[in-house]
């Protein structure tokens, strides 16, 4: 396949590229109603979301059948990430339960992925616990008032003493905007 200009930067890596085109997000034809719902839920299951304010109802969507696999060889299957927040609250489409939506990924018939866009979470997420994606690790530092870069600015302050000159400057100046980032 050929690289489009967007994608022409991710070049370097792409024999670890699976690019997926041709897909379209339509609505199921022939319903009235809950345009954004049926087309969101359809998106990436094929499956057409019942008229219904409670009952979830859309099948395992194709991402989650790759993360299945792919998950077996990373600490994170997946991540579900967007551009603004999916909370809608009283937004949804008349008729349908609100994650019909604002969700595309759902782990299984009935169990829906929602989307991250708040950036602090999302590398929390990705660098928080090297160990283990639990939640608690995250809450825990959070209530100690302390970020992953506070926890990596301790660990290279304990290698001050073995690294060169020209180093620990560097980490000094690195150290300050990891200890204030954004300003």
């Amino acid at each position: 396949y050929e690289l489009t200009p967007t994608l022409s930067a991710l070049a370097p890596f792409r024999e670890h590229l699976l690019v997926v085109s041709g897909l379209e997000c339509i609505p199921t034809p022939g319903r009235p109603g809950g345009a954004h719902a049926k087309a969101s839920t359809r998106f990436l299951t094929d499956v057409s979301p019942p008229l219904s304010e409670t009952w979830l109802d859309a099948g395992i969507s194709m991402d989650q059948i790759l993360a299945q696999e792919t998950g077996k060889q990373t600490q994170l299957a997946s991540l579900e990430l967007a551009i603004e927040s999916g909370e809608t609250a009283g937004a949804c489409d008349t008729g349908f339960a609100c994650p019909y939506t604002n969700t595309i990924s759902w782990k299984s018939q009935n169990t829906p992925l929602p989307t991250q866009n708040n950036p602090r979470v999302i590398f929390e997420r990705l660098f928080g616990d090297s160990t283990s994606t639990d939640p608690k690790a995250r809450l825990t530092r959070l209530r100690q008032r302390r970020s992953v870069l506070d926890s990596v600015s301790e660990e290279v302050a304990g290698l001050q003493g073995v690294l060169p000159q020209s180093d620990r400057v560097s980490r000094r100046h690195s150290g300050r905007g990891a200890a204030h980032p954004g300003g």
